[in-house]
C-alpha cells in the first residue's frame, strides 16, 4: 500500500493499528497493509472497529490498573517494579557449586558389573544409585534456593528486557494481508460484532480490485488476484469469466 495511505490508517486508528511498526517477533503487522485498491475498504472497516476497541479500553480503565501485553499491571510497570521491565541474570556463574555435585552423582557403570549377580557388584550398583539420587535431590534444593533469591532480587541482578513501554492488553490488528485474491484481517482477539464487520469486509474484497479499488473479479492466472479488467490485462490475466470458487 502507498506509504501516505499507510500512515493515514495508523494516524486515524491508533488503537487498532498500535503494533503497525512493532517488531516482527511480536506481530505480523510489521509487514504493513495489502493492495492500495483496498484502502477505502480497510478505512471503512477500521472506522467500525476503532470505537469498539475504545469501549473495551474505557471498561478496562474503569476497573482500574489494567494489564500490559506482557501480563504485568500498569502500576507496577510504570514504577519499574514489574518483571516485564526486567530480566534476572546471574552476576557470576554458580557452576562451581552444582557441577561437582552433578559429577559426584553421575551414574555410569559398565554393563558387565551392572548385570552381575555377585553380591559386591550389586552393593556397588546400589551405592552408585544412591549417590545419583542424592545428587538430584541436592541439585533440586539448590535450584529452589536460587529461584527464591532471584524472586527477591537478592542474588541476581536485574537488566532491562524487551518490554520497556506499557501497552494495555486490548484487541488490535495482528495481520492484514491478501490471500487467494481476498483480504485477510486478523485480530489479537475479537468480539462477535468485530468478527461480523471483518467478514463483511473480506467478502467485499472479492469484488474489489486490489490495485485501484474499482469493481473487480476473481482472476486465476497462476497467482490468484481480484482485479478489474484494466489491471487484469496489465498483469497478464485472462479476461474470460472465471467461475471457480475461491479456496479458503
Amino acid at each position: 500500500m502507498d506509504k501516505d495511505l499507510d500512515n493515514k490508517l495508523c494516524q486515524d486508528f491508533p488503537l487498532l493499528y498500535r503494533d503497525r511498526h512493532a517488531s516482527m517477533h511480536n506481530t505480523c503487522m510489521c509487514w504493513g497493509f495489502p493492495g492500495t485498491g483496498w484502502y477505502q475498504l480497510l478505512y471503512d472497516l477500521s472506522s467500525k472497529l476503532e470505537p469498539l476497541i475504545q469501549n473495551i479500553v474505557n471498561d478496562l480503565e474503569l476497573k482500574g490498573d489494567p494489564e500490559c501485553v506482557c501480563g504485568q499491571v500498569r502500576s507496577l510497570h510504570e514504577n519499574n517494579k514489574g518483571r516485564c521491565l526486567k530480566i534476572f541474570q546471574q552476576p557470576y556463574k554458580l557452576d562451581y557449586i552444582t557441577e561437582p555435585i552433578r559429577k559426584w552423582g553421575h551414574f555410569c557403570i559398565p554393563s558387565t558389573i551392572y548385570d552381575s549377580k555377585k553380591i559386591k557388584d550389586r552393593i556397588y550398583v546400589g551405592y552408585r544409585r544412591l549417590k545419583s539420587y542424592l545428587s538430584n535431590k541436592i541439585n533440586n534444593k539448590i535450584n529452589k534456593i536460587l529461584w527464591f533469591l532471584c524472586d527477591h532480587n537478592i542474588l541476581y541482578k536485574m537488566n532491562d528486557s524487551w518490554c520497556k513501554e506499557y501497552k494495555m492488553r486490548h484487541p488490535c490488528a495482528s495481520q492484514t494481508k491478501e490471500k487467494y485474491g481476498t483480504l485477510r484481517f486478523y485480530m489479537t482477539s475479537e468480539t462477535e460484532e468485530m468478527s461480523k464487520y471483518i467478514s463483511e469486509a473480506e467478502n467485499l474484497s472479492a469484488k474489489t480490485c486490489e490495485d485501484c479499488g474499482a469493481p473487480g473479479k476473481y482472476r486465476n492466472g497462476g497467482w490468484v488476484a481480484t482485479l478489474c479488467d484494466e489491471h487484469a490485462e496489465k498483469h497478464g490475466y485472462s479476461l474470460e469469466e472465471n467461475d471457480d470458487d475461491i479456496d479458503e
